[in-house]
């Protein structure tokens, strides 16, 4: 009761004793009767990034997206409240589901960069995987407490979000009581690298593709191990590297719409009494090997001082067989010089006696051509040649001439003192 004063800008509704209502809107001042009723409205208002959320008294929903102001009229509203619009990045995604007039529902996936602002008649999918812990709405990031190994242990639910993440990103998994071959029982620690690449197919076929990672590791991780005892797991863990080891993971994965770059083996944790039990057996399997080691060290010095000798004694060999081969090459080349010098002695002597020979018969032919050419002189003279051949060579004191008549074989045997 009293005089009440609105300014401008502001909104008033008046009730009567009757009952009725008036909305008045400032600049105004007015007064207020004992039985009257008098209630500000109040505003509210949302800018670019948001946008209004009105109940109506007739059960409708309406949302306004700002930028706008909307009084609250108690005649018509039930209440409202300002949303903020949901920021996307460019690699965010929303699952948004939508309501039409005939009440039938289709899904949309919308992506960013953008604000997006939700319908009357819209709703989101909210998200519920395995997870370290349990998150604020909306948030993606895990936020892990001071205990190291919560990290690596996944529980339901624990991860509760609305929007999806389309680029790669990874999480750390150890993968528990993995039995060998020999029945030791280990802790194999896991980080995997995934990417989401078809939305549509991940909601048709998973509600929770965490688990599905974690089933599909553990059970490749099983497999892997049963099939070696302790000591080759050890020998053999770094083939926990390569996705090939895990081909269950990579066929579920395929099924969900992700898809599995690489997996990385962080190494692997037993139980302190078997991990005691491989150090006491590494100790004496380093000690023997020293001791193997030592010993073939002292089998191969002896080995090297016997090859040694034995490669001194060749050499020795070696070097005398060349001194007498050397030596006899030496006394092979002096033969060979003596008879060459020899042979060259008695070439010299057969060419000298060649020349004397040939000096000779020159010498014989040119007195027979002076003879000849006197002969022929005297001839020319009407010299009897006979005679003088005669002449000039000695007589016989005594000649003695046989004649036997042809075809007498008699012999004829005579003396001559």
């Amino acid at each position: 009761m009293g005089w009440k004063t609105l300014y401008t800008g502001e909104r008033a509704i008046l009730y009567d004793k009757q009952g009725r209502a008036k909305i008045i809107e400032g600049p105004e001042r007015l007064y207020v009767w004992p039985r009257q009723k008098f209630e500000m409205m109040k505003k509210y208002t949302a800018d670019q990034s948001q946008y209004l959320k009105v109940y109506y008294k007739d059960g409708c929903v309406e949302h306004v997206q700002g930028p706008t102001a909307i009084y609250l009229n108690p005649l018509e509203h039930k209440y409202m409240w300002v949303e903020k619009g949901i920021a996307l990045d460019a690699n965010e995604a929303l699952v948004v589901y939508r309501q039409d007039e005939n009440g039938k529902v289709t899904r949309c996936i919308q992506h960013g960069p953008t604000v997006y602002m939700l319908q009357a008649n819209e709703w989101l999918h909210e998200f519920s995987w395995h997870g370290s812990e349990r998150l604020t709405h909306g948030d993606r990031r895990e936020r892990h407490p001071d205990d190291p190994d919560r990290k690596f242990r996944k529980v339901p639910n624990a991860l509760q979000f609305t929007k999806l993440w389309i680029i790669p990103d990874q999480f750390y998994f150890n993968v528990d009581d993995v039995r060998t071959k020999d029945e030791a029982l280990i802790t194999v620690k896991l980080m995997i690298f995934y990417e989401l690449e078809d939305i549509e197919i991940m909601l048709a076929n998973t509600e929770d593709p965490i688990a599905d990672f974690i089933n599909g590791l553990s059970a490749d991780v099983v497999v892997f191990a049963a099939q070696l005892t302790y000591e080759e797991f050890m020998e053999q863990a770094e083939r926990l590297n390569d996705l090939a080891v895990y081909p269950q993971l990579i066929e579920m994965v395929k099924k969900i719409g992700y898809k599995v770059s690489k997996v990385v083996f962080r190494g692997y944790h037993a139980s302190s009494q078997l991990t005691k039990m491989h150090e006491m057996a590494i100790t004496t399997r380093t000690k023997l090997r020293i001791e193997m080691e030592t010993q073939e060290q002292k089998e191969e010095l002896k080995d090297m001082e016997l090859k040694s000798q034995l490669e001194r004694s060749e050499m020795e060999e070696s070097l005398h067989i060349e001194q007498e081969q050397h030596k006899l090459l030496l006394i092979k080349q002096e033969e060979e010089n003596a008879l060459k010098t020899s042979s060259k002695e008695k070439m010299e002597k057969t060419r000298q006696l060649k020349e004397d020979l040939d000096a000779r018969l020159e010498i014989k032919k040119k007195e027979d051509d002076q003879l000849l050419e006197h002969l022929e002189k005297l001839h020319s003279m009407d010299v009897d040649i006979t005679q003088y051949l005669l002449s000039r060579n000695p007589q016989p004191g005594k000649v003695v001439r046989v004649v036997a008549p042809d075809n007498n074989k008699a012999a004829i045997h005579f003396h001559q003192s």
